[in-house]
């Protein structure tokens, strides 16, 4: 009995560890992801900064072809596809946390309910930024407006809180 039991707390132990090797890699994927996503959107912005830089120089005739880039350049950063593609992959890793998150504080915005998404990967003010599309200063305030509907005081870790949602 004693030698059956220790083999079923050793088999224990070792799935434990795999799981938590296997959680590890998603994460490392998941932040992967999200870090290709900063890149590419880094690469937009350069690449619509030097169309203004052109279109200043343009000639009148191809000002209209240069606008029409610039639009499709700004519905790229709209488009919500490579969120849709990030959400999927978060919920793998961490199944509960959208839904947990949207039914706890159901005064969430979309847009405070991505940041807390980043921040539980533990994204940084420039990387939440550069993903989201808006200022640090914007993800700053954003942090705070979320802090305050949570109900959190000035004192308690934002970040920390948000990794306890959706265990």
């Amino acid at each position: 009995i004693f030698l059956v039991m220790r083999y079923r707390v050793r088999n224990s132990r070792l799935k434990q560890a795999e799981l938590r090797r296997e959680l590890e890699h998603k994460n490392k994927e998941l932040t992967s992801f999200a870090l290709n996503f900063v890149q590419k959107n880094e690469l937009i912005e350069s690449i619509k900064e030097q169309i203004d830089q052109i279109q200043k120089k343009a000639l009148p005739e191809t000002l209209k072809e240069i606008n029409q880039i610039n639009r499709i350049i700004d519905q790229s950063f709209r488009a919500d596809n490579e969120w849709e593609n990030f959400k999927i992959r978060f919920e793998d890793v961490h199944e509960n946390f959208f839904t947990e998150i949207n039914t706890k504080y159901p005064d969430l915005g979309n847009a405070e309910v991505k940041l807390c998404a980043l921040l539980r990967l533990n994204m940084n003010l420039k990387e939440s930024s550069q993903i989201l599309g808006i200022s640090p200063d914007s993800v700053k305030t954003a942090r705070y407006r979320i802090r305050k509907k949570l109900g959190l005081s000035s004192d308690e870790n934002l970040v920390n809180f948000i990794a306890t949602i959706g265990n």
